[in-house]
């Protein structure tokens, strides 16, 4: 699902409960579509996602080159 994941760069550290919001929604969304991959190029989202991914161990939030390097 596409859509921002709430970290907007460093506003989640601004403003928490907006960020949180955001990322609820964004959680939902990928929960729903059963993926085992998360995928995107930025580090904030990477790094948002995964913490509030931290109790689904069987989702990884990896960069798009990751996907690449792997299948080779």
């Amino acid at each position: 699902p596409q859509g921002c994941c709430g970290a907007g760069g460093v506003a989640f550290i601004n403003y928490p409960g907006l960020g949180e919001s955001i990322r609820s929604r964004k959680l939902n969304d990928i929960l729903d579509t059963g993926a085992e991959i998360v995928m995107t190029q930025c580090p904030a989202c990477r790094y948002y996602l995964t913490e509030g991914l931290k109790n689904q161990k069987e989702i990884s939030v990896v960069h798009p080159i990751s996907i690449l390097t792997n299948s080779y």
